[in-house]
Parts: C-alpha cells; structure tokens; sequence
C-alpha cells in the first residue's frame, strides 16, 4: 500500500520463542528497490537479555537514588557541623549544623581557601589535616576560632564570639583507593 502503519525503526512487540514462551523482540524493517522492483526486509531480534540489564540498571540506579537521599537527609539533619572537601582542598559542601554553628552560608565560603587560613594554620589544624588527603585520619581536642577574623572575608554577626570546636577527618575513597573526598566533622565544644 505503500503506508507504513507502524514505525519501521526498532520497534518492540511481543513474540513467542520456540519453546512457546513470551519474549520481547525488536523488529526492524527496511526497503530498497533493485532493478525497479521494490524490496522489503525485517529483522526480528530477542531483546530479552538487553531489557533484564536495562532492567538491573534502572534497579540499581533507584538503590543509589535512595542512598543518595539517605545520606543528603543524615548529613542534613546531622548535629555535627561537616565540610566535604574536594582532593584539591576546594570545600565542596557542609551541612545545615556548620552554617548555624558559624552563622554563615556555604555560597559565602564556597571559595574560602581553609587550609591557607591564619587561624586554621596557628593552631595547627592545617598541619594535622594534610595527611587525611593522602589517606590518613585526624582527630583533634577543642581548638579556639574566632570567626571575626576569618580570612574568608566573610561578614559575621558583629556579637559572634571565639567558638571552640573539636573535629576529626577522615579520606573517602573509591574502590581502587582514588581519594574522593575529605569529611571534617566538628562538634561545638564552646561551654
């Protein structure tokens, strides 16, 4: 007739194997014309082993949805203040408990070179967080931070007080031992 009903690219149907069973196939037609005569191909293909990975895929891509969420909600609820920093020392996030604890926004430190910051380098923080990017872990008592002369320039409440936190970090890693990211974890020690 010279229509096409239905779209002659990959499309699936059902069929039914040889043994009598249902099985999802991908039919492809085609048409070409030789010596003015006009040619029409299909080729029918079982996709049931593409549809079960596409279907492992999508479970599995729904599995890490659902962790991704998990851990979004606990760091957020999290009463410890984090920071997530990149490997190169960039801050890539921190929590809810950070930004109260500080009384600051990530978007105003989101740039804040930490570890090259005069108070973090004198109290040897910055010393002691170095190794945790080559893999090691760090745990430190109370340390005083003023958060008036931060070298982040960030405008504080002008009745922000010296705040003493205690912290520990640690690497995360990939499989094969690529550092991913470092969490410093802190906890209000001001009395």
């Amino acid at each position: 007739t010279n229509k096409k009903h239905i779209s002659w690219a990959a499309v699936e149907l059902p069929g039914r194997h040889k043994t009598g069973r249902e099985i999802p196939l991908e039919l492809s037609f085609g048409e070409f014309e030789s010596d003015g005569k006009r040619y029409v191909t299909g080729i029918a293909r079982d996709v049931s082993e593409r549809k079960k990975a596409g279907e492992a895929l999508q479970h599995a891509f729904g599995d890490l949805s659902v962790s991704e969420n998990r851990f979004r909600q606990m760091n957020e609820q999290s009463p410890l203040g984090t920071v997530i920093f990149a490997p190169d020392g960039s801050i890539r996030s921190v929590n809810k408990a950070y930004e109260d604890f500080w009384g600051i926004t990530f978007e105003q430190i989101k740039h804040w070179d930490f570890l090259s910051d005069e108070q973090i380098i004198k109290s040897g923080v910055a010393d002691k967080l170095r190794p945790v990017f080559s893999g090691g872990t760090m745990s430190l008592p109370p340390i005083p931070y003023d958060p008036q002369t931060n070298s982040a320039g960030v405008k504080v409440d002008e009745k922000a007080e010296v705040r003493w936190n205690q912290s520990f970090a640690y690497p995360v890693q990939s499989d094969v031992g690529e550092l991913l990211d470092v969490i410093l974890v802190m906890e209000d020690g001001t009395d």
